[in-house]
């Protein structure tokens, strides 16, 4: 059953149970209506404490993984969540622009986090899921050089995905140029086995944050506008289809995606840029190779 979700959604659905039952004791729920009540309660206090929404409707895919027997059969507890909904709306985190990608980059080599600058790139340009991008090994890395795909890779960089969101064993091409000289250079400084960013999902996230804070950028950014930033691009920019966006990021559903995109120019209209800093990105954009070689590794 557990082998149904990723490793980190069954620790996360585990949390999430052992959360609820604490906070039950020794309530009893003998039959669905009264396990449903149950949680009803459970989530009104949580929303009073100011609990995210999102763990809401995770303890109910939790139940429903745990217990599939109650699946439909908690219908106001999903009523709640529903209402948490519209109670707090969604806050979308906005995309980011190239430019401004390629300054928290360089932002974050000079402060010797280097690796960790290549990883934004390579985020923005693969429209990588953070923890598809931890997750990538020096094996994982395929050059056309290597010939493991072939005379017709000659020249290409793929990136082996072993699991993602929406299944195992996917691939995406690393197109921009520069990402391509700097992950080569990654790659040769990788010993086999290793990873190329050896770091957690939680230490990137913290040094993007606090690069972006460093930068006069909004909080609202995160590692996540990387790849929404990279799908505005391909769609706007570069003038892919929908379906060339999606497939290179790996979505499974064309109306989800659709509605994601469309929203992503006009998120990035609604911030607030520091003058200077538009203008310093704009110029590293331009050489971004040269300018990640000024720092050491």
């Amino acid at each position: 059953m557990d082998a149904t979700i990723n490793r980190d959604t069954a620790r996360r659905y585990r949390s999430l149970m052992n959360d609820f039952l604490e906070w039950a004791d020794d309530e009893r729920a003998t039959t669905d209506a009264a396990l449903d009540m149950l949680i009803v309660e459970y989530f009104h206090e949580r929303f009073a404490d100011g609990y995210g929404k999102s763990s809401a409707e995770h303890l109910l895919f939790a139940w429903s993984h745990f217990m599939p027997e109650v699946r439909g059969m908690l219908p106001r507890a999903a009523q709640c969540v529903r209402g948490w909904n519209k109670l707090v709306p969604v806050n979308s985190h906005p995309p980011l622009t190239w430019d401004l990608a390629v300054a928290i980059g360089v932002r974050l080599a000079g402060i010797g986090k280097k690796r960790h600058g290549v990883a934004v790139l390579l985020g923005f340009d693969c429209l990588l899921r953070v923890g598809e991008l931890c997750a990538l090994r020096r094996e994982d890395v395929v050059d056309g050089g290597v010939g493991r795909l072939g005379r017709d890779n000659d020249g290409r960089v793929v990136l082996r995905l072993r699991k993602t969101k929406t299944g195992n064993e996917k691939s995406v091409e690393v197109l921009d140029p520069s990402t391509i000289a700097l992950l080569r250079d990654v790659v040769a400084r990788t010993a086999p086995g290793d990873r190329i960013f050896p770091f957690s999902t939680a230490n990137f996230r913290a040094a993007m944050k606090a690069a972006c804070a460093a930068m006069g950028l909004s909080e609202r950014y995160v590692p996540h506008s990387l790849r929404h930033g990279g799908a505005t691009r391909y769609r706007f920019f570069f003038k892919w289809t929908l379906e060339q966006v999606m497939e290179r990021g790996r979505w499974a559903a064309s109306r989800t995606t659709k509605r994601y995109i469309q929203s992503g120019r006009a998120l990035a209209m609604s911030m607030d840029i520091p003058a200077a800093l538009a203008a310093a990105a704009r110029v590293l954009a331009m050489s971004v190779v040269t300018a990640f070689a000024l720092f050491a590794w």
